[in-house]
């Protein structure tokens, strides 16, 4: 019996031994388990340099996302209103990583991502502070100097900018006036006597060497041009020869003629002058005369026709014909109750590229008649206008023109009998019924005596007009 007893304490103290070796075990496995957790977090990360292999180039955006989510484990978020699944995605096909596949995809379609754990979210704009992972390994960035942009300078103030040239010892210093613009050193004193023309000139042996700066000279067949810029030097070599064996020199029989040219030319400063300011705005003048450039009075013939409209008058069309500074003015104006004829003058200066300013003077008159059985009254209206006005070239041929105009208007009564009445303002109001005259929507003064009912007002003036262009000639 006692045997029996120690048999059964055995057991029960083997199955105690065996539960606490169990309950070790399952703590260690715990701890393990709570151990390895932030490890298999930062695992599941995703991994950008991960392999990824495509089958082909052409390749739906949804099938896409799902190969590289099967082969890496990562998960994809993003807004199929804006990227559509059905897209089609042009990626490089075979082997590459997943961040040189994120790399194509945002180069071909402009989506930016964003990494979030395991998730890889798909955003319209980058991350801020963020940056895509590159593909290539990171290497060692050196900062550049910055070249400092290229100012572009007139090659008028280059001339005036550049800093003096001075002739080598073998060179004399002896300047010729008719290429001073044109030359920084020449060579020799002029000795020889010209056998046709009278003047000194250099010997037939000789010869001499010209720098070339630009600019513009006033003798014939001499012009600028942009490869002799002052940026840049031209060497000529001119031989010295006479005159007289030279074919392309003119006889002695065409010196007035070639006289008369350089008189021509010498003038052509001023002429500029004058064209710039006054000439035309719709045709420039040219800057050189060459052999081959245009050419344009200096006074321009003007011919515009357009309509205009005012405070008074809805319609007006227009005709200005002269000079672009001075030119005639004749329109006719209604405001489909009365209509009249109008005529004056104007004058314009040119204030850049398309923008002229016009001092404008017209005037018109307006009569009106009223009859009873057989006597007749008469009303007679004259209405002048000063305007300044501002011209906007549009086209080459249309151009816009809008200001304020100074309007002062005369109203006479005339009697049965033809004599001029002078009434006060209750009968001229009385008698203005009788007739449909203009009236200006408000008045700065209006004022009644011996010579009529005279108002003045404030107004404006808006109209287009075409440009016959009539100053061209090639």
């Amino acid at each position: 019996m006692f045997n029996a007893g120690s048999k059964k304490i055995r057991c029960i103290s083997v199955v105690w031994d065996v539960m606490n070796s169990i309950g070790r075990c399952i703590i260690i496995v715990l701890i393990a388990l709570a151990a390895a957790s932030p490890a298999n977090a930062q695992q599941r990360k995703v991994n950008l340099q991960k392999q990824v292999v495509l089958p082909g180039k052409n390749l739906r955006f949804d099938s896409l996302l799902g190969i590289v989510s099967r082969q890496t484990g990562a998960r994809f978020s993003l807004n199929t209103r804006k990227f559509p699944p059905g897209r089609v995605i042009h990626a490089s096909s075979g082997t590459m990583s997943v961040a040189k596949l994120l790399a194509e995809i945002r180069q071909y379609t402009g989506i930016y991502y964003t990494i979030l754990g395991e998730h890889i979210i798909f955003i319209d704009n980058p991350p801020p502070g963020a940056k895509p992972a590159s593909t290539r390994p990171a290497t060692k960035i050196t900062t550049k100097a910055k070249i400092p942009a290229v100012v572009t300078i007139p090659w008028r103030q280059q001339l005036h900018t550049l800093p003096p040239r001075y002739p080598s010892s073998d060179i004399p210093t002896n300047f010729d006036t008719a290429f001073h613009l044109f030359m920084a050193d020449t060579a020799w004193t002029l000795s020889k006597k010209d056998s046709t023309f009278g003047r000194l000139s250099p010997p037939t042996d000789s010869s001499r060497q010209l720098t070339l700066t630009g600019g513009w000279s006033l003798r014939p067949g001499w012009h600028w041009k942009k490869g002799t810029d002052s940026a840049k030097y031209t060497f000529v070599i001119i031989p010295g020869k006479d005159s007289a064996a030279d074919k392309t020199i003119p006889p002695a029989t065409d010196i007035a003629k070639a006289r008369k040219e350089t008189a021509v030319h010498k003038t052509s400063v001023l002429q500029s002058w004058w064209q710039n300011t006054f000439a035309s705005g719709y045709q420039r003048p040219a800057s050189m005369k060459g052999n081959n450039s245009s050419e344009r009075r200096p006074f321009a013939f003007l011919l515009n026709a357009g309509v205009s409209a005012d405070e008074m008058n809805y319609v007006n069309p227009t005709l200005q014909l002269g000079f672009p500074f001075l030119y005639g003015i004749g329109s006719w104006s209604s405001n489909f109750s009365n209509s009249s004829l109008r005529w004056g003058a104007g004058i314009s200066i040119r204030l850049s590229e398309d923008w002229r300013l016009h001092l404008q003077g017209t005037t018109g008159q307006l009569r009106q008649a009223w009859d009873t059985m057989t006597l007749t009254s008469t009303m007679k209206v004259q209405h002048g206008k000063l305007a300044l006005l501002a011209e906007k070239r549009l086209s080459n041929h249309f151009s816009l023109q809008g200001g304020l105009s100074f309007n002062r208007m005369l109203t006479r009564y005339y009697d049965f009998n033809g004599q001029f009445q002078a009434l006060d303002k209750s009968a001229m109001e009385t008698m203005s019924t009788y007739f449909t005259l203009p009236k200006p929507p408000y008045t700065l003064s209006d004022n009644y005596g011996g010579n009529g009912n005279v108002k003045t007002w404030i107004g404006f003036q808006l109209g287009i007009f075409y440009n016959m262009n009539l100053s061209k000639r090639n």
